[in-house]
């Protein structure tokens, strides 16, 4: 079953387009405590059929990002009808956006298609050892993005960094922890106290009175 939706899948480009816009767009709705990764869950749902995949035409790098380009100008194009295009001092505020993703989108729909129809570059765009080294990275980052609402933003840091450099970077635990401590003790001498530039803050910061 399984070598039976790889070879559909890296047999039928168009087909391929479409799985990676759909389920891109259903990831994408996912909220996960008030963060969801919206049209850029196409860029990893486009990963992801490259390494289950890696005859699928669409994962070339001219198509992916044709693809992620296009759906990007899209929502860009959906968002700036709320956004005037003309105000009485010229142009306005959706005028930049609008026609940039009106440009961009045409460009990426050219070579989206010429990708399709003439397979070109149709490479294998990652593969799974590197879809695997990606993850160590991207899974990180996302934790950090949501603990940042909860532990305020240099508690994750201490976090992202402590556990990166740990874990991923395989580094001393003592020198992770004193590494990640001080560009954390860094980043809130710097923001809160030179600058007095409010940053996210979790329970910590309030108990101590910031």
């Amino acid at each position: 079953m399984t070598d039976l939706a790889r070879e559909i899948i890296g047999t039928q480009p168009i087909l391929t387009l479409f799985l990676a816009i759909g389920l891109g767009y259903l990831v994408g709705q996912i909220n996960i405590f008030g963060f969801s990764l919206g049209v850029g869950a196409v860029l990893f749902v486009g990963l992801a059929l490259g390494a289950f995949a890696p005859k699928a035409q669409i994962v070339g790098p001219i198509g992916l990002t044709g693809l992620i380009m296009f759906v990007i100008c899209l929502v860009t194009l959906w968002e700036a009808r709320n956004l005037a295009l003309f105000d009485r001092l010229g142009p306005g505020s959706g005028f930049f956006p609008f026609y940039l993703a009106l440009i961009l989108g045409a460009a990426s729909l050219y070579g989206l298609v010429t990708s399709l129809v003439t397979g070109a570059g149709a490479t294998t765009f990652v593969t799974r050892d590197q879809l695997r080294r990606v993850m160590q990275v991207f899974v990180p980052t996302l934790l950090f993005c949501i603990f940042t609402q909860w532990l305020g933003l240099y508690v994750a840091s201490f976090l992202l960094i402590a556990g990166f450099m740990w874990i991923t970077g395989r580094i001393a635990l003592w020198k992770s922890l004193l590494t990640a401590f001080l560009f954390a003790a860094l980043m809130f001498v710097t923001f809160d106290i030179a600058f007095d530039v409010i940053m996210p803050k979790g329970p910590l910061e309030a108990a101590l009175g910031y």
